[in-house]
């Protein structure tokens, strides 16, 4: 069994690794555009999980704290406004 998936593993592995170096080797980042991004084009919308763990942390139950900060998330879409603000 050894003689099979350590040797598999490996070389899998391998070629992951390689594939990802391809990948993000010539990958061009505008930090610009990816804070407009998460600051404007997304509403805040993205932090919604934080938010949410927080709540669960504070003791508010999940299923409470999900329909909550799953409305606030849609509400900032349909409303355009940021999530924070609400």
């Amino acid at each position: 069994m050894e003689r099979h998936i350590f040797p598999d593993g490996t070389a899998l592995t391998y070629y992951l690794v390689i594939k990802a170096t391809e990948l993000v080797e010539d990958l061009v980042v505008f930090p610009e555009r990816m804070k407009q991004h998460l600051e404007v084009d997304s509403r805040g919308v993205w932090a919604s999980q934080l938010v949410r763990i927080a709540l669960m942390k504070a003791g508010v139950e999940y299923e409470i704290a999900y329909r909550h900060t799953q409305g606030l998330a849609f509400r900032a879409v349909d409303e355009e406004c940021h999530y924070h603000e609400l």
